[in-house]
């Protein structure tokens, strides 16, 4: 980099930086490397920069018959490592300080049905933001998809997470120490082909804070999406969606519809309710051309919220309880 990077860690809030990527030159090396027999698989990369850091992911995944699939996933990401535009799985945005053993069970031995589970148990030795000494996180989620008939899908999924994290304790509010913050979420879902082409899909999702063991915020939504599509370069999606939690802690995250190379998820928060379209049309049939030469996508939502008349702040406030968004795409395939 012509400007060298220089992340400030000289405070105690500020001290979890010391390892972050700081000057101007960045190196790593990594090495690859696979094992396959019918029926298992083992895959691993192990990589060091030139800070002196080290990580190591590695994989296998055993197909035990037609119904069973076992996974494990053990990554070791040392806080001294630092590689500016490395991704990899795992807890953090980053493939630093975090050792972590990722277990994952997948059945299909109930008819039309599919119960999938994982557990994710992570150790992070340097502090984070807002964690001031080593921490540990627990992830688990079990989901079980059936379906009926061809037209007709159920999913319900659990999720329990648990991280630790800085907590003031004391009549001064000055003593810290680690507490584990907990949320619980729960998904349902029916996915539902009314006709050829006209289909629904229905979510409610709720989560649940919580804090040494209460309960500190709540919330839940529904929503509703129809889609129609009477041909592979024409559909039009309809999204409705009614949110109610108590604060930003207890937010929910529910895919939505979206262009082409777009990110499909929002988080929702506070009481209100978002409505969204996704239209595709091909612009080719109108000017007489080949239809799939030149397609117009376009989404339009609005998010109003209730009991609010003002959303944001500073050079982002807006002075009304409702804000709307417009994204517009022109494809053009050759």
């Amino acid at each position: 980099y012509s400007t060298p990077l220089a992340p400030k860690h000289n405070t105690p809030s500020s001290l979890y930086r010391l390892y972050n990527a700081h000057g101007s030159d960045f190196g790593a090396y990594s090495l690859a490397y696979s094992f396959l027999i019918p029926d298992f698989s083992f895959r691993g990369e192990t990589a060091t920069s030139s800070s002196g850091g080290m990580a190591t992911i590695n994989s296998a995944q055993w197909i035990v018959n037609q119904h069973h699939r076992l996974t494990a996933i053990h990554r070791y990401y040392g806080a001294r490592y630092v590689a500016v535009n490395a991704h990899s799985f795992g807890e953090n945005s980053r493939p630093q300080n975090e050792n972590g053993l990722f277990l994952g069970w997948t059945t299909t031995a109930i008819s039309n049905t599919t119960l999938e589970t994982y557990i994710d148990i992570v150790h992070f030795p340097w502090l984070k933001h807002q964690v001031s000494a080593s921490s540990n996180s627990i992830d688990g989620t079990i989901q079980l998809t059936n379906k009926p008939s061809k037209r007709l899908t159920l999913s319900a999924r659990y999720r329990f997470k648990t991280k630790q994290k800085d907590h003031k304790t004391g009549n001064d509010d000055q003593t810290t120490r680690l507490a584990y913050h907990t949320t619980h979420s729960l998904r349902l879902q029916c996915h539902a082909d009314l006709t050829p082409s006209l289909a629904s899909r229905t979510t409610i999702s709720a989560t649940l804070k919580q804090l040494k063991g209460k309960t500190t915020a709540k919330g839940f939504l529904i929503s509703e999406n129809l889609k129609w599509k009477p041909s592979d370069r024409l559909k039009t999606e309809l999204t409705f969606t009614y949110f109610n939690t108590d604060s930003y802690d207890s937010r929910i995250s529910i895919y939505e519809p979206s262009l082409l190379y777009t990110f499909g998820f929002r988080t929702l928060y506070n009481h209100g309710i978002r409505t969204s379209i996704l239209t595709s049309l091909p612009l080719g049939k109108l000017i007489g051309k080949d239809t799939s030469s030149l397609t117009l996508n376009a989404k339009l939502g609005t998010t109003v919220y209730f009991g609010q008349h003002t959303i944001g702040s500073g050079l982002e406030l807006i002075t009304q309880n409702h804000r709307e968004d417009l994204q517009m795409q022109l494809r053009w395939k050759f």
